[in-house]
């Protein structure tokens, strides 16, 4: 709860953060880190992302999987350079990757496979954008490739793809994003060393509560009105039934009770996480709560609507409350 990072394991390479290329098998505090919100690890790096919306990162500075403009290893974090305004994280073997909060991808590091996405195989030792993605709501780290998932729920992958990992139904590497084959409705992904997965027919989102359903009541099966015909009288005479009153004056016909004819027009459900209202959770809500990402409530800035949780404070956890792809109407 207080933002620091710990790590363990082998540290050779100074990804332990703690100033040292010493292995641990006990967790030691990451130097110098707190106000953290998100972490993830690469190859011999590591990576944090805080809470002002910049990043960290610490190990092997090979090819520039720093970011911070340089190609040497630090046992200490850097401040990934030029990046502001990220919301997520992930790293690669030997690259990095961030979404920011418009839903443009960054990356940095390694490129020999076009892993970075931006149409080279350069490596690049400070961010680069990925090139023709927008939309962006989740991103993933192979081996020597990159994903990252589209708020329609599509997956776009780019780099290595000698065994396949990019889905596009070839072994040819790509340097700019390629569309997955046949997958839609995606909610989440992950990358190994040289494969891809997606987590499908499931949503980020809680489920919404029962209770807003607009479900007209069914109404009862209309009265039909009094044929012209006077109803018969229990005797064998065809006279009209009288009356209950004093009043000779047959009885008035029923009013009809309205038939299953148009349904009323329901009343929007709204996801917690439509911060707009428009019916559909997706990359402008997510631009949103980036907008408020870290503010609190009295915070110049601060959006209460993006407080998904209501706990004065707009953090991750409101942009994992947030998921996406979720209609009005849909489970």
């Amino acid at each position: 709860s207080d933002g620091t990072v710990w790590a363990w394991g082998q540290g050779g390479n100074g990804q332990l953060g703690n100033g040292t290329t010493a292995n641990n098998f006990t967790p030691v505090q990451v130097t110098g880190l707190s106000g953290v919100t998100a972490i993830a690890g690469g190859g011999y790096h590591s990576l944090a992302l805080k809470s002002d919306g910049t990043v960290r990162a610490w190990g092997q500075g090979g090819n520039g999987r720093l970011g911070n403009g340089d190609t040497v290893s630090s046992s200490t974090p850097v401040q990934v350079t030029g990046l502001s305004g990220v919301i997520a994280i992930a790293g690669g073997s030997g690259h990095s990757l961030a979404l920011k909060s418009d839903g443009a991808v960054w990356t940095w590091g390694g490129n020999d496979h076009g892993q970075l996405g931006n149409g080279t195989y350069v490596n690049s030792s400070t961010p680069v954008q990925v090139s023709n993605l927008t939309g962006a709501a989740a991103i993933a780290g192979g081996g020597y490739h990159s994903l990252a998932l589209k708020s329609d729920g599509t997956v776009r992958a780019w780099g290595g793809n000698d065994h396949g990992q990019l889905g596009n139904g070839t072994y040819v590497n790509s340097s700019t994003p390629i569309q997955v084959s046949n997958l839609t409705g995606a909610a989440a992904i992950a990358g190994g060393a040289s494969h891809s997965l997606a987590l499908m027919g499931a949503s980020l989102l809680p489920t919404p509560a029962p209770t807003p359903t607009p479900t007209p009541t069914p109404s009862p099966s209309p009265t039909p009105s009094p044929s012209p015909t006077a109803l018969p009288s229990p005797g064998p005479s065809p006279t009209p039934l009288p009356s209950p009153g004093p009043s000779p004056t047959p009885l008035p016909a029923p009013t009809p009770t309205p038939g299953p004819g148009p349904s009323p027009t329901p009343t929007p459900r709204y996801s917690p996480g439509d911060i707009n209202k428009d019916g559909l959770v997706n990359a402008a809500d997510l631009a949103l709560v980036g907008a408020s990402l870290n503010k609190r409530n009295g915070d110049p800035g601060f959006n209460a609507s993006a407080d998904l949780n209501g706990d004065g404070l707009v953090d991750v956890y409101d942009l994992v409350i947030l998921g996406l792809n979720w209609r009005d109407g849909a489970p």
